[in-house]
Formats: structure tokens, sequence, C-alpha cells
């Protein structure tokens, strides 16, 4: 077994925090409208340019082993950010940052580390509520522009064409965004339908960026009983590979021998394909399946019907120009249906809307009636270079899921301000002297955000801090114009939610490496002379 380095106490927490305090400083460069580029290599070609947090996140790792546990428990926080809202992730690490800071004081100190953590945990919780009642709903076009603006760091044009694009989706529609060919960002409406249910295997995946498989000019099979019996399956899936097409099924399951085939030729590049579980269960999955079917052109084979696997022929199958399968949710873009026969599928949906009295039947069908009536809004992100267009789709994506989150559970001003008016408005009760600066060490690490944002525009962040507190409601500093205004009259706004999730993950973050006693890590080659013991001395404080 190699030789490990165990670090105790605060020797371990400050070797930590250095991490932290890199990984933290430099997502903060890229935070807000006046934020800066960040230049990362790469193994082969130009180096990346890009001003997206979560972009420089994923790639920071740094070699010391102690400094680096830092660095990783940050980027997961931000990770989870990402995936839940697609925005905020610099906004997790600022706050996570400045509680490690704050907390390992305390504790230095004498302040017993679980008592702090439990008073940040408390004082988060009261901010989320406060957060939760400053919020309001997205009215109209224009604030969903500006949530996009904010979340595309302050680009307008792009801001417009992804507000654009989720008006013309509509309710149960979808916005895919993919790399252009030209330097203009387009926007194209297509038909296609939307289901949540994701890949069956991680190994389908063609983008690992997103973890989505991509398919294109796809064959599609709809079967609603379980497939496992690779014999029975081989006769389809050889007759779709002769084809030249790509390959997605969907059933209720795919398992077994069936499922490896699948995985292993698509790992060797005998097949491009994909499993999903059909939407639903029982009778809803029938009806769901001969949706698909509707709008894809092709045959829902159910059980009733007694078709074999090895009898379908590829004129059964129904065909889109392009499928993105994530880990929960399968689009289907510019499916082969006649829209005649789309039509008289909906037809016949609202007409079962009129006669059925269950709440829960009337939400399913609505549910089908917005999937056949939504198209799919398609995002063509456009550049000059192969790097621009890279860092603008990832900074579209993230705007998408912000918009997605403000009409989800309001909006709030942004630059920081909801933080600080929340703060000034939480309120807890503790007699525990740790739980209370715990607390008051939250409160202040609010303020982070705001800092960030008027230090990277070039202003002295305590005394415009000061004008912000002395004013009430939106008033708040417009970075783009460094000025002091209504931010929500000015289009600065941030969706609620993603604040909340940034609390919450920065606090988890935070708490975790405040509340570590010991770290052990393995040592570099070139240092396994000699494993030091820890000091005996501090050994009492077991």
């Amino acid at each position: 077994m190699p030789a490990k380095r165990v670090l105790l106490y605060e020797d371990s927490r400050k070797r930590i925090y250095e991490g932290v305090k890199l990984f933290a400083k430099a997502l903060a460069t890229t935070y807000g409208p006046s934020g800066g580029n960040v230049l990362i290599e790469r193994a082969w070609g130009p180096p990346r340019v890009t001003r997206d947090g979560f972009s420089v996140a994923k790639e920071i790792e740094l070699e010391d082993a102690e400094p680096n546990l830092g660095v990783e428990i940050l980027k997961d926080a931000v990770k989870k950010t990402h995936e839940e809202v697609g925005d905020g992730t610099t906004t997790t690490c600022l706050i996570a940052s400045s509680l490690m800071e704050q907390g390992l004081r305390l504790v230095t100190v004498g302040y017993d580390p679980i008592g702090v953590a439990r008073g940040i945990q408390k004082a988060a919780e009261a901010v989320e509520s406060e957060l939760s009642r400053l919020a309001k709903a997205v009215k109209g076009r224009r604030q969903t522009a500006y949530v996009a603006t904010v979340a595309c760091a302050g680009d307008e044009e792009l801001g417009e064409i992804v507000a654009k694009a989720i008006e013309e989706a509509g309710d149960g529609g979808m916005v895919v965004v993919e790399e252009g060919k030209s330097i203009k960002t387009n926007l194209k409406k297509v038909e296609g339908l939307m289901f949540d249910r994701g890949y069956l295997s991680p190994y389908f995946v063609t983008d690992r960026q997103n973890m989505e498989c991509v398919l294109e000019d796809v064959l599609i099979l709809l079967y609603e009983k379980k497939i496992s019996d690779v014999e029975e399956f081989l006769p389809l899936l050889e007759k779709v590979a002769k084809s030249g097409k790509s390959f997605l099924v969907i059933s209720e399951d795919v398992e077994g021998e069936a499922l490896a085939t699948l995985v292993v030729n698509k790992l060797k590049g005998n097949i491009k394909c994909c499993a999903v579980k059909a939407p639903g269960y029982g009778e809803r999955r029938k009806r769901n399946l001969e949706d698909i079917a509707i709008v894809t052109g092709g045959r829902a084979f159910l059980e009733e019907m007694g078709i074999k696997l090895k009898d379908i022929g590829i004129s059964d199958l129904g065909y889109a120009d392009k499928v993105v399968v994530g880990r929960e949710e399968t689009t289907i873009i510019g499916g082969s249906g006649d829209r005649v026969a789309i039509e008289s599928r909906m037809e016949q949906i609202r007409e079962e809307l009129l006669e059925t009295d269950s709440d829960y039947d009337r939400e399913q069908l609505l549910k089908r009636l917005a999937r056949l009536a939504g198209g799919v809004s398609l995002i063509e992100v456009g550049g000059a270079t192969e790097v621009e267009v890279k860092y603008k789709k990832t900074v579209v994506e993230g705007a998408v899921s912000a918009v997605r989150a403000a009409q989800m559970e309001g909006i709030v001003p942004g630059g920081g301000v909801a933080f600080i008016r929340a703060a000034s408005r939480a309120r807890f009760r503790t007699d525990d002297e740790a739980e209370r600066v715990g607390a008051e060490a939250l409160l202040k690490a609010l303020e982070q955000p705001a800092r960030q944002l008027i230090k990277n525009a070039g202003e002295d962040p305590t005394a415009i801090i000061a004008k912000i507190k002395e004013g009430k409601g939106n008033y708040g500093f417009e970075a783009k114009t460094r000025t002091l205004c209504d931010l929500v009259k000015a289009g600065v706004i941030d969706p609620v939610m993603v604040l909340k999730t940034a609390l919450r993950n920065g606090v988890s973050a935070a708490t975790m490496l405040l509340t570590s006693e010991a770290s052990v890590t393995e040592l570099p080659e070139e240092k396994k002379e000699s494993a030091k013991m820890p000091n005996l001395d501090d050994m009492d404080q077991f």
C-alpha cells in the first residue's frame, strides 16, 4: 500500500482552504458582464477561451493533494448547481469560499465547527424562505429576455434569441442548442416531441460534455413489451445496421443480452444507437407509443398485436431527422409523421378531455396534447471560430435552463441584491453562541456575489454595498453602466430558483469542509521516503 500523508484539524482545513480560495478566485474573474476571459490549455489545437464559470471549474485540478481535495468538493457543488438550474455556478463558489474563510477564523479562535455549521445551515434556510417571498412571476417576453441576457453574460442578442426560442416552442415544446455552421446565430422552428425518459446505459452517450446521446437520420422502434431475447432482436438490428441509419429503441425496457448487444455494437462503431423506456405505464404507455408513432410515421407494436420482433421490417419503423437523449428526457426532432394525422390525433385527445371527469386523466391528456402540439425551437449557435462557437453554445444552454427556472419559481432583482435584501430580513432564534456566529458568517457571505460584480466592474465594493443597504427593494448596482438604479426596470434580474440552488449547494460544500477534522492523501512518488506521524500532543482531542 502506498504511503499516505495524514493532516489533522487546523492543519488539514488550512491546506484544503488553499485550494478552495484559488478555485474561487479563478471563477470569480469571469463573474458578471464585466468579467474577463479565461484561457484553458487543450491537448491539441488553440487554447479554449471562455467566460463561463462552469467551463472553467471543470478544468481545474491542482498538483498538491490537500488543496485539490477542496477543489474537488467545490467542483461537485458547482456541477450540482449547473445540472439543476444551468446557471449560478460561480455564485455557488463565491458563497462556499467566503463561508470557508470565515468559518476557519471562527474555528481557530475556539468555536465548535459543528455548531458553526449548524448556524450556517439554519440561517440559509431562513434566507431561502425570504428569497421565495421576494420572488415575482415572470411577466411577458421582455422579462424572459432579461433573464436570458443576464445568463448570457449581458449579451442582449443571444438573450433575445433564447427568449424567442422558448416563446415559439410553447409550453410543451423543447429548445435544442447545437453548433451552427455560420458566423450568425440562427433560430429555427422544427416539428418535434419530447418525453421524460433517458438512456438505459451511459455507454450510449456521444456528447460527453453534456452527457447526451445525439443521433441523426434515425429509425425508431416503438415496442410495448420488454426486449431481452437477443435471438429475437438480432434480425431487426441487422436490417437497421445494413440501412446505414441510426437506431432508437423505445420499449417497456431493454435488458440482458439485448441491451448488451446494442451497447457492444455502438462501441464497435457498427451502429449508432440508443435505447430508452417508453413513457407511462399500462394503457397510458400504449397511448403514448401511438402518439410517437403518429409523429414519426411508424407503427406502435402493442402486446395484443402478437407481432414478434424478428418479423418487424424497416418500413414499420418511425423516422426522425434527429434525436437527443439525456439522462432523463428524450427529444425527437423532425419526425416524418403526416401533419393531418397529427392534427386528427390532437382532435381525438380534445374530445377525450371534454368527456373525462378525472383530474388526473385530464392532466395526462393535457400533457399528451402539449407534446403533440409543441414543436422544437432549434438554436444554431454561430461564431467566427470554433472556440467562440463552443463558448456561446455553453452560455446559451445555461440561459435556456435559467429561463425555465425563472418560469417555475419567479424572479428577483439581480446583481446580488436579492441576497442582501433576504439576508437583512432573515430571522431565526438560537441560544448557542457557535450557531449565532455561524449564522452571521452566512449573512456576510451573501454579500460576496454583489462585491465581486462591483469589483469586476472596477468600482469600490464597500462603498457601493453601503449605498445598496441604504436603499430598498430593487435598488442596486448595474454593472454594465456602473450606476445605481432599479435593477428590475434595468433588466438585471435573476431566477430565484438559481439563487436558492446556489445557496444550498454552496452551504453544503462549505459546511462539509468546515466539519472535516482530518485529511488522508497519497504522497507523491518523490516524497514517499517518510510518511510523518501526526503530532501526538494533538491526540487528546479525539
